[in-house]
């Protein structure tokens, strides 16, 4: 390379050299400042973040020019440390460049926080090579010198001192300007009581319903209204949480029914009643006062999120276990533009929620989640004369069933040695998903909530999660048994029988009926595996019944109990699982209008770990041919048929009905003999 073409090259590294010093030097001064102060997570450190990224991005351009231009430059200087600390230097700092591009477009996932570390540990090794490789340069320089060959490029030090240092101080001085401003023009959105809000229920604001919120002041629809947003980076969570019973909390067309009844009858403050549980954007939001929309009125926010995200993981804690919507919401904005509905005020928040996410975790995976009181906040429920003008009326009552339980780990004396079994672990499984939230196994908790509610997924046309939601039901959490029959008037004989020709184990005694004899048959439904009574919820309009058949060998019916009519209504014999609420005047309340409701007259349900035995009597008539098959189902159907007829308003609304559990047992037919009979006949 002859002298004016390394004086060239000499020239267009000095002009960069200053600049890339510049850069390098931000980058590793905001990196480091990123790195002491990230625990405070305040709005100066969110914009550093923001400059330190910008800057990351700027410099790999020019830098990537000047590492081609040095290196077939100095290609031919045999110096194995400087080349080595040069090639190494420049691997690492694109390493660091590399891995940081990566955390600002992918950002800091769970399953792959090494990545944040390894960018700090590419980029203080870079720092402390290119030191050793300057140093490395200056000797060598001194001995180049002396022949008085220009292969090292100058800088003037003033010329280079004064870019540093306005640079550094205008790169900070603008990051505290930016802050400043920020804090100045935009603030948090605020939603003071208007002067016309109906307080109906007392000046609590949110009343009947149980809900708090910091200085009961109302949230903006911004705050809460934004599963959409977390959707846009939590992919997977958001089509669990599409297909749930919570996403369609508000939409369900039973629940509007239900509602649009309560505000016909009481007005649209009593909305708020159901709406802390059912729709919290409608209420948190003060929607829920004259010339308002409830949760029930289709494409208002409130309609379209149901419970949404923030409807859970905005719940700060729960106050009580009485329910209905006993929780403190917080709208947990920590992240800068987090109310935002601008597109570049989302992509920013997106972008420090990718790069900076404990915070982020630390807000929306607070430890009330993991806690099963979070459900007691809506599944547990009571009445009082405020709503009823009657009197208090315990209803819902699940998490109180739970602690009951052998899951809750406190049935019993032993409770502190018991393993247990919450909420979230039946409802909320962990399942394979590709999320930033995942943990190192790729697993998060499912959201979609499964449970027992099976007409929101058919009226959809859901069929993945009617499927699951039926696997759920017949997952062996309930078992049904047919006893073997003890048969009356046995056939006795006066000889003598010696015992130790019976080998006889008690396990396989011979069972049978006699023909034109009367039977009985013992079932026991057992609730193994529910963490709570079964049915649970809304038994008064829920459905579960004990259906029992025996056929002769010809498949002829001899008895039925629990079948449905040609207009698909059960039994009024069967043996139900259920409640019926009444009013003050003892008539049932059958619309689920649970605001007349100030009682019940029946209400059949299995504790968890406990069995209820039923006996089922019939006659064997003479015609029958051996051998009976008598089956046993516990029967499923979300709605009963009056209430669904009413509700969906269709005289056929086609509830599936789901068979959560089966026996059937074969029993042999013989025809009765008398004993004295058959022993003079011998004679």
């Amino acid at each position: 390379m002859n002298q004016t073409s390394t004086s060239n090259q000499l020239n267009r590294e000095s002009r960069l050299v200053s600049w890339l010093a510049l850069l390098g030097i931000i980058c590793a001064i905001s990196g480091a400042l990123i790195t002491l102060f990230r625990t405070g997570f305040s709005d100066w450190y969110q914009w550093n973040l923001i400059g330190h990224a910008l800057v990351g991005s700027v410099i790999v351009l020019p830098l990537s020019i000047y590492t081609v231009i040095h290196f077939r430059r100095t290609v031919g200087i045999r110096k194995p440390a400087i080349l080595f600390s040069g090639l190494l230097a420049s691997a690492l700092i694109f390493l660091a460049l590399g891995s940081g591009i990566w955390l600002a477009l992918v950002g800091s996932e769970e399953a792959i926080s090494w990545v944040t570390n390894a960018h700090a540990l590419f980029t203080y090794t870079t720092i402390a090579l290119t030191l050793i490789h300057l140093v490395l340069h200056r000797r060598y320089r001194s001995v180049v010198n002396r022949k008085r060959e220009r292969v090292f490029i100058t800088v003037n030090k003033s010329s280079m001192t004064n870019i540093l240092s306005r640079g550094i101080i205008a790169y900070f001085l603008g990051v505290a300007a930016v802050t400043l401003g920020y804090g100045y023009y935009y603030q948090s959105p605020k939603m003071p009581i208007p002067d016309d809000y109906q307080s109906d229920y007392g000046e609590h604001p949110f009343r009947p319903s149980q809900t708090e919120t910091a200085d009961q002041a109302l949230v903006h629809v911004n705050q809460i209204a934004k599963s959409q947003q977390c959707g846009s980076c939590h992919e997977d969570i958001f089509k669990q949480w599409l297909s749930s019973a919570h996403r369609q909390a508000a939409s369900d067309p039973a629940y509007v029914k239900n509602i649009n009844l309560l505000a016909n009858n009481k007005g649209i403050v009593a909305t708020r009643y159901c709406e802390g549980c059912h729709a919290p954007v409608a209420l948190l939001t003060g929607e829920l006062t004259e010339g308002g929309k409830h949760g029930g009125i289709a494409n208002t926010p409130a309609h379209l999120e149901g419970v949404g995200c923030m409807g859970c993981h905005g719940i700060e804690s729960v106050h009580d276990l009485n329910g209905t919507a006993s929780y403190l919401f917080s709208t947990k904005e920590n992240y800068l533009f987090d109310s935002t509905t601008s597109a570049l005020g989302q992509k920013l928040r997106n972008f420090l929620i990718q790069a900076a996410p404990r915070k982020h975790k630390e807000s929306m995976a607070a430890d009330i989640l993991s806690d099963p009181r979070i459900c007691a906040s809506c599944h547990e429920q009571f009445m009082d004369k405020s709503m009823n003008n009657w009197g208090w009326v315990k209803m819902q009552s699940t998490y109180q069933e739970w602690l009951e339980s052998p899951f809750s780990g406190q049935d019993n004396q032993l409770h502190s040695e018991q393993e247990v079994t919450r909420c979230q672990d039946c409802h909320f499984p962990k399942v394979r998903a590709n999320d930033p939230s995942a943990d190192v196994t790729g697993m998060v908790s499912s959201h979609r909530s499964l449970g027992a509610n099976t007409v929101l997924p058919m009226l959809s046309g859901d069929v993945e999660h009617f499927e699951k939601t039926k696997q759920f039901l017949q997952s062996s959490k309930l078992l049904v048994h047919i006893d073997k029959p003890e048969t009356r008037n046995l056939v006795t004989n006066d000889q003598f029988v010696d015992q130790s020709l019976n080998r006889s184990d008690g396990e396989n005694t011979p069972y049978f009926l006699y023909l034109e004899q009367s039977a009985s048959l013992s079932v026991s439904v057992t609730n193994r595996l529910v963490g709570h009574h079964f049915p649970a919820g809304t038994n008064d309009i829920n459905q579960a019944w004990l259906y029992m058949v025996v056929k002769d060998g010809n498949g002829r019916t001899l008895f039925e109990s629990g079948a449905l009519d040609e207009k698909n209504f059960l039994d009024k014999q069967a043996i139900t699982y259920h409640s019926i609420p009444v009013d003050r005047h003892g008539k049932e309340v059958w619309k689920h209008d649970l605001f007349r409701m100030t009682g019940e007259v029946y209400r059949n349900s299995i504790p968890s770990g406990q069995t209820d035995i039923n006996s089922f009597e019939f006659k064997v008539p003479s015609w029958a041919k051996s051998p009976l098959t008598a089956e046993a189902v516990v029967k499923y159907r979300k709605f009963n048929q009056r209430y669904a007829q009413w509700a969906l308003e269709t005289p056929n609304p086609g509830i599936p009905i789901i068979d959560v559990a089966r026996d059937t047992l074969t029993i042999s037919l013989r025809e009765q003999v008398d004993a004295t009979d058959r022993s003079n006949a011998g004679e």
